[in-house]
């Protein structure tokens, strides 16, 4: 491709192949076939029975094409399948209608329609990631559901910014905040479906064992011999209602139906043992009660200080 002297056309168009093909390369190719005949006929022959040398030769370009690909870019981007065949149509279409295509326009049409792909497909990809990992094992633990949407988040921001965007691209920005709200959204709408099935299951557990090891036994007379026993009783309910239970939930039903119970329970006893003249051991009981749901809720509002503070990550 070196100019030659006297050979002005020539030389120009190895101008524009030097300037085209920056960087280039040469290899030799053997013979498919030895024969002519298979050679005038070569497109119709299976390939597994041309020359190996020849299969040699061609795998071994193929391979140095593709190891020294780099993805088309333009204005930092990189172009698409897609943002290509958008291009593509712009062009067609300008020249259609007689004018010319504007490059800049074009592209800038292509990234928008990309964004706007992009951004679509990983919502789509959220919210399949929330159905399968989150919808359908409601009620979840609040930290659990936490970590399963910042897995799903992550994986609908590799997506978006698969093509080639970055986070400090002008055009990307607005596409990204609408991520961000739809993502966004979608989970407080997952939160709200978690915190409404944990209420429900908490309040039938919570009453299913109130009446299976509480009740059952203050409808006889003389099965509890003392407040101990009836506390000893609670302090296993408490026990299996932790471990069947999930969910925001949790803490209210603990509130509303368990320390409720209990306190009711405690007065039922002592009316049926007639412990009025023993009043400090009614009043000891209940004061237990309070200080253990003091100590429980102080418990509670710690955990959510610290999971507020995570969910303004998330």
């Amino acid at each position: 491709l070196e100019p030659a002297s006297g050979q002005e056309k020539q030389n120009k168009l190895r101008e524009v192949i030097r300037g085209l093909f920056s960087e280039r390369d040469c290899m030799t190719i053997a013979r498919p076939c030895t024969e002519e005949e298979d050679l005038r006929r070569v497109n119709e022959l299976p390939y597994e029975s041309l020359r190996p040398q020849f299969r040699s030769d061609v795998e071994n370009f193929t391979r140095r094409v593709y190891k020294s690909l780099r993805p088309k870019r333009l204005d930092r981007a990189t172009v698409t399948g897609p943002m290509l065949v958008h291009l593509a149509q712009e062009y067609c279409k300008a020249i259609n209608d007689g004018g010319m295509p504007a490059i800049k326009s074009a592209w800038t049409y292509a990234i928008q329609a990309q964004l706007r792909s992009s951004c679509r497909e990983a919502v789509q990809l959220y919210r399949a990631r929330m159905n399968d990992k989150a919808m359908h094992n409601l009620p979840m633990d609040e930290d659990e559901l936490r970590a399963v949407h910042k897995a799903a988040k992550a994986e609908a921001l590799d997506l978006f910014f698969g093509p080639g965007f970055r986070e400090d691209d002008n055009e990307c920005r607005d596409y990204r905040a609408e991520l961000n709200r739809r993502i966004r959204q979608l989970y407080d709408h997952v939160k709200g479906e978690n915190s409404g099935h944990s209420h429900v299951q908490c309040e039938e557990i919570a009453e299913a064992l109130y009446r299976k090891h509480i009740e059952v036994k203050l409808n006889v007379r003389g099965t509890y011999e003392g407040v101990e026993q009836l506390m000893a009783d609670w302090d296993e309910v408490r026990r299996i209602y932790h471990e069947r239970t999930s969910g925001p939930g949790q803490a209210e039903v603990m509130s509303s139906v368990i320390l409720k119970r209990m306190t009711e329970s405690v007065n039922r006893l002592c009316d049926q043992k007639k412990l009025d003249e023993k009043a400090h051991e009614r009043s000891c009981t209940l004061g237990a009660i309070y200080d253990g749901a003091v100590a429980y809720f102080s418990g509670v509002a710690a955990k959510a200080k610290l999971s507020a503070a995570e969910e303004e990550d998330c």
